[in-house]
């Protein structure tokens, strides 16, 4: 009798521990990009009201407004001369935001996975700099299907992403560090 009750307190124990485990993470359909990391991608990108070149890149593509916008809602480019408003660049913003929220989220359903709060924040952030197509292709992202908790082994993967034409950007790898140590942080 004495070990049935055992092998039932360490079941339960067990079931508790993923429980509290699995309530730290969301469903995908449950995420939101947080009012913290859209200040900081605010940051990170700058608001610019007239069209401008990028200026890491050696053709100066693609032509940028607002925060890092290079296309209008309807899907047309952002050309060099464009100018907008700042109620404008809110706009642009919050679709581009919409959008890679709801891209990320598929990939993530599509892939069976599951992140934290922060984590998808994080990602919300890195995909907003270097596209759905970029997260897709980096061993970062094939590395993290697998497990995306195995931080020692993601860590050197996902700062790799400094580069602009081949050039490292001082300003990216300040962001892929503060991006890392939100993906990070526990929830």
């Amino acid at each position: 009798m004495k070990q049935k009750n055992k092998t039932i307190l360490l079941t339960v124990g067990a079931l508790f521990i993923y429980l509290i485990t699995k309530a730290s993470k969301k469903s995908p359909a449950m995420l939101k990009t947080t009012d913290f990391i859209k200040d900081k991608l605010k940051e990170y990108e700058g608001l610019y009201l007239k069209a401008y070149r990028d200026p890491g890149s050696k053709n100066g593509l693609p032509i940028t407004i607002g925060w890092g916008s290079t296309k209008y809602t309807d899907g047309s480019n952002i050309k060099l001369g464009d100018k907008i408003t700042k109620d404008q660049a809110q706009i642009l913003f919050d679709f581009e935001l919409n959008k890679i929220e709801a891209e990320l989220k598929d990939l993530l359903n599509d892939n069976n996975v599951i992140l934290n709060q922060n984590q998808f924040s994080a990602l919300v952030s890195f995909v907003y700099n270097v596209g759905l197509n970029g997260l897709e292709k980096s061993t970062f992202w094939k590395l993290a299907k697998v497990n995306p908790n195995d931080f020692a082994k993601l860590e050197s993967w996902f700062k790799k992403y400094h580069y602009n034409d081949g050039v490292s950007m001082p300003g990216l790898v300040k962001r892929r560090a503060s991006e890392w140590k939100i993906y990070t942080t526990p929830v």
